[in-house]
């Protein structure tokens, strides 16, 4: 019985760390998404100062 409950314990955790990591690469992805924008916002409205 003991051993049962440590390792659901254990399947939770590893659940929850997934979890974790799920919502941080949505993060990390969004967050490189907004940059590319941003980056191809300003390539579009850079000229030259020669041209």
């Amino acid at each position: 019985m003991q051993l049962e409950v440590e390792a659901q314990k254990h399947t939770i955790q590893q659940i929850r760390q997934f979890n974790k990591l799920q919502i941080y690469q949505k993060e990390y992805n969004q967050a490189l998404d907004q940059r590319k924008n941003q980056d191809l916002d300003r390539d579009d409205s850079y000229t030259p100062s020669w041209f």
